[in-house]
Formats: structure tokens, sequence, C-alpha cells
């Protein structure tokens, strides 16, 4: 038996294992001990590798069930509740609370790493709300990045700002990294974008433009324009929340709170924090017709 404490720390969610090999194997391993410790961290290493990620992370093998769904890599849990599921125009309008079993992550913290819990969504959480104006990151997803100074420019003397590691998180959950640098200003200051996909291969490109406006493309070629999250200065959002390859769109109205779907009606508006449903009005003379 090997515990997971002697692996590095590096596990998540590792569960104890024991090693079976038929009887050639064992006698082959006992000749070449050297060869048995090269079996058995290639086989650790593999195994903590995937002790990360929530959703549904690219080639990830994944156990279904009525409710909720098991990443049999790395054990977590998801499992999605659905709030509005309304047919449209080429695009669904679709508001869901979703949920992720890995929640806590590992950062480094001096010579070794320290636990860290979740800092944009409610311990696995996700019930879509991400700002105080009400946008939802449930229909939209959002993205994160961090902001480096690495030096001061002369004459005149201001900071080189740059953004890095962005990375998409989609409405299941799903962490999409791209890397990627943008420059909110130069020393001339200027400002400077960059394009990239995604280095998982799931197919996700980035667009970053001169104002810092983040666009998400999907390998079907849907355009989202979601919220950024990450520095001090401001994350500009384009308009036209999801848009698909026909010009349908999804769009939200921040001032109201409203989103509308891709027949033009309002299909979830906040009030208060608070999903209100707009769904159409049901006549009475049309009860009980087929």
């Amino acid at each position: 038996m090997i515990p997971c404490a002697d692996l590095g720390g590096r596990s998540r969610q590792c569960r104890c294992f024991e090693l079976q090999f038929p009887t050639a194997v064992k006698r082959r391993l006992a000749m070449r001990p050297n060869l048995f410790f090269l079996l058995l961290f290639a086989l650790t290493a593999s195994i903590c590798d995937a002790q990360t990620g929530t959703g549904f992370p690219p080639f990830g093998s994944f156990q279904n069930s009525e409710f909720d769904t098991i990443n049999e890599g790395n054990l977590n849990i998801h499992f999605a509740i659905p709030v509005v599921n309304k047919p449209g125009r080429g695009l669904p309008f679709r508001d869901t609370i979703t949920y992720n079993g890995i929640i806590w992550g590992s950062i480094p913290g001096g010579a070794s790493y320290l636990w860290q819990p979740p800092n944009l969504t409610t311990f696995g959480w996700n019930a879509g709300e991400l700002t105080s104006s009400g946008y939802n990151q449930a229909i939209g997803g959002f993205v994160t990045y961090t902001t480096r100074i690495p030096t001061n420019c002369p004459n005149p003397p201001h900071p080189l700002v740059l953004r890095e590691n962005y990375v998409y998180h989609d409405t299941a959950g799903t962490n999409h990294f791209f890397g990627g640098q943008a420059v909110e200003q130069d020393c001339n200051g200027v400002p400077h974008g960059f394009a990239t996909a995604a280095q998982d291969n799931s197919g996700y490109s980035i667009s970053v433009d001169s104002i810092m406006a983040v666009s998400i493309t999907t390998v079907g070629g849907v355009l989202i324009h979601p919220i950024q999250s990450g520095g001090s200065n401001p994350n500009p959002q384009l308009p036209r929340l999801v848009t698909d390859t026909n010009g349908n769109q999804i769009t939200y109205d921040a001032s109201a709170g409203a989103y509308t779907d891709t027949l033009g009606t309002v299909a979830l508006k906040l009030v208060r924090r608070r999903r209100l449903i707009q769904a159409p009005p049901i006549r009475p003379a049309m009860w009980g017709r087929r």
C-alpha cells in the first residue's frame, strides 16, 4: 500500500492504492529493483497529475448517472440544477446552478504549498452572479488573469503593466488555460492585445483587443463576450453576450439586469440579486386544448 502522503503532496483527492502485478512481472522486478521504482514513479505521477480540474476537461473519462457525473481521472463530482432551459433560434437560453466537488487548491507558499479555498465560487457552488451589477456567469462564463508590473518606464516614468495567465471558466466550471500576454500600456503608453488558442486542445480561442476587452470563440464558431476578473484597472465587456455563426444573439442589459434570448424576449431578469424568470403568460382560454 502506498499512501498519498508519500507522493510529494501533489494530489488533491488521492486515495491509497495497491499495485498488483502478475507473477512473471514480479520476478523481473525482483531482479531489477530500479525498474520497479521507475514504473512506480511513472504510475504515481500520472495518477496525481490527473487530480486537478473541475467541469469536463478535454479527453477526460467520465461516468454518468441519473443525477451527477464523476470524473474518473480525479473523482470530481459534477452536477447541474437547471433554472431556465428555453429554446431559441439557433441558440437555446440555459441558466443552471452547478456544483463541482473539487474545492480546495494548492498554491505556492515559500518552500511548501498551502491549501486555498475558491475565491470565485462558493465552495464548489456556482449560482451565476459574479458582480454587483448582476452579471450571470452561468450563461457566458468568465475570464480571469493576473497582473504584473515588471519595471517602470523612463521619460516620463510610468509603470509597464502586463496582463498574463488568461483562463476562461466556462459555464460547467471547466478551466481553459490560454496563457498569453496583453499590455495595458507599454513604455510609450500604448496598449497591445493578443490572440491565441487554448492550451488544453479544447478548440477555444481568445482575443484581447487594445482596450483589454475579451472575446472567446468556441470550436463551433460561437462568439462569447464574458466578463473579466483580475487586476484593479477597468475590465471592459463588449455587448452581445453570446452570438452564433448565423448572427443569433443572447444579450444582457446591465442597467435592467435582463437577459434577452435569440427570439427577442426577456428570458431572465435579476431583481435585487434574485432571479426572476420571465415566461410567456398562459391564457385560460387555451387550457384543455390539444
